[in-house]
């Protein structure tokens, strides 16, 4: 079900009878003005995540807090309250520490001892200079491409020239082809015995793996989800996906004892952060749990909470709903690969600075609780533009500030220095929306400056304008009028992939008479009133 055109607020499994829904149930109480969408705050940011039988009995719940800057602030196991969440913030919104355990009843403290706690230290590029795990404090260092140079207590990554990690800081051995894909994972071993291989397709997806021996082929629908695994022809493991989001797992079935039947059904719970937090068998009965470190580092549970050493369902999906590559020691994130333990990408942004990150390794802007990269890459953004003119005389300066909002940041962008021929002083304002995308998938920030110049003589006009895209690639455009109410104009910009295209219509409109022959001011005569332009229809079109 949905709530306008676009935002879930309840997810029904038929099967398991487990839903999960933002939507008040039998018995409680509305929201503010009478809302029943009590899951969601007023900015549609989730504070009640819930799963629940048909009865209303919860399988997994979490309550959630936030800070202006739509930080996370907590999270609230409503289950059990010992494995709730606790976190804190820079001022450049990184992520500072991390704690889990029982909240105290303000939501700002850990009573007692946490069970399991985190805290960073950064540098001016995000870099960690610390890290403290417990009580165990891993300090390093970086040069100037932000690659690790040294750490306390572990193996010293290394890296070849394309800036990939040859070796991480367990001492496995990486080994990657021209186009800087990983195809080969070594042990610590003295001898290096070979771990796991890796095959690609031609649209870069991961389409074999080979461990211990074992091939396993991989399929894939058209947004890169793995529906198939086979082994030997034979389907081992067959993945269904909600349409909700790109890695929100339905279910998986699997092949447990090798004669080619797939005999074991299992239903994934997520929380809002898209981690794989439970699984139901076909009944609704929770048969494991999980819960994440920030950075990914998993603890396994039974349904209960009692800690198991390792998945007894051999289940590989858990942070941010992506797959744990026990070999490679980190999640698959297609375009590349994310390690929990140093909490950074292991090889540079396949956008590069188009990002918008000069710190290629840093993942998710240091704010991986509110940021999701579903593919390792940056970044899509939509905003809202506005402009306000004022013109003196024969000349007129136009002003405007566009603001973008998104997941993970914002930005502002200014136009400035057009010139109107515009007689007396005049006074307009004008609304547009703007699309600006890229080849990724999430916001870090979007920035972005535009500058305009042109003239308006008699009932002739036109303006010529040029700026920077906020994914860095450059637009321009071209405005024509003719008359009142007449003319067209447009804009186009393209980067590695995509178009962004549309339009404006000039619209110079008298709101007053005009003013005698040969009039050069004075008492007596109000001047028109201008309005320029007027919003038009634009949109983003794919290159082919």
């Amino acid at each position: 079900q949905y709530l306008g055109l676009g935002t879930v607020v309840t997810r029904a499994h038929p099967q398991p009878g487990v839903d999960q829904t933002s939507v008040k149930l039998t018995g409680e109480s509305s929201g503010s003005a009478g809302d029943q969408y009590i899951g969601l705050d007023r900015f549609g940011r989730i504070v009640d995540d819930r799963w629940t039988t048909s009865g209303g009995t919860a399988s997994d719940r979490f309550a959630y807090g936030y800070d202006r800057d739509g930080n996370r602030l907590y999270k609230e196991n409503q289950l059990d309250p010992t494995q709730s969440e606790l976190f804190a913030y820079d001022g450049l919104n990184q992520l500072t520490s991390f704690a889990r355990g029982t909240l105290n009843g303000t939501k700002d403290g850990i009573v007692g001892t946490p069970s399991r706690s985190q805290a960073w230290d950064f540098d001016a590029l995000g870099n960690f200079d610390s890290q403290t795990t417990g009580v165990t404090t891993q300090t390093r260092t970086h040069n100037k491409q932000n690659e690790i140079t040294s750490v306390s207590g572990a193996t010293t990554p290394t890296y070849d020239a394309n800036g990939d990690m040859t070796g991480d800081e367990t001492g496995r051995a990486f080994k990657y082809d021209a186009w800087n894909r990983l195809v080969e994972v070594r042990d610590s071993d003295p001898g290096h015995t070979l771990l796991a291989t890796y095959r690609f397709d031609g649209l870069n997806r991961r389409a074999q793996e080979v461990r211990g021996g074992t091939t396993t082929d991989l399929y894939y629908s058209s947004d890169w989800q793995v529906l198939e695994e086979r082994v030997g022809g034979a389907v081992n493991s067959s993945y269904v996906w909600s349409p909700v989001y790109v890695d929100a797992l339905v279910l998986r079935d699997r092949d447990t004892d090798g004669n080619n039947s797939l005999d074991e059904r299992l239903y994934a719970i997520q929380d809002a952060n898209w981690n794989v937090t439970a699984l139901l068998d076909p009944s609704g009965n929770v048969v494991e749990r999980y819960a994440y470190d920030p950075y990914g580092t998993q603890t396994v549970t039974d349904g209960s909470w009692n800690t198991r050493t390792s998945s007894s369902y051999n289940w590989t999906y858990g942070f941010q709903g992506r797959p744990y590559d026990a070999a490679a020691g980190g999640y698959n994130f297609r375009n590349r690969e994310e390690d929990p333990i140093l909490g950074r990408w292991g090889r540079n942004d396949p956008l590069h600075f188009k990002g918008r990150d000069v710190n290629l390794y840093r993942n998710e802007s240091n704010s991986p609780l509110v940021n999701l990269d579903p593919g390792g890459l940056f970044t899509l953004g939509i905003g809202i533009s506005g402009s306000f003119q004022i013109a003196n005389g024969s000349l007129g300066f136009n002003f405007q500030i566009t603001l973008g909002i998104g997941r993970g940041g914002f930005g502002v962008s200014l136009t400035g220095g057009t010139m109107n021929s515009t007689i007396g002083i005049g006074l307009g304002a004008g609304l547009s929306v703007y699309l600006c995308a890229s080849t990724a998938d999430t916001v870090d920030s979007l920035l972005g400056r535009s500058w305009s110049l042109g003239g308006y003589g008699g009932p002739f006009g036109g303006s010529f304008f040029f700026g920077d895209e906020p994914n860095g690639s450059g637009y321009y455009g071209v405005l024509i009028g003719v008359g009142i109410g007449g003319g067209a104009g447009g804009f186009a910009a393209n980067d590695d992939s995509w178009l962004i295209w549309g339009g404006t219509v000039p619209w110079d409109a008298n709101l007053n008479p005009p003013p005698p022959p040969n009039y050069r001011g004075g008492p007596g005569y109000s001047p028109p009133i201008q309005y320029p332009s007027v919003p038009g229809l634009g949109g983003a079109s794919r290159m082919p």
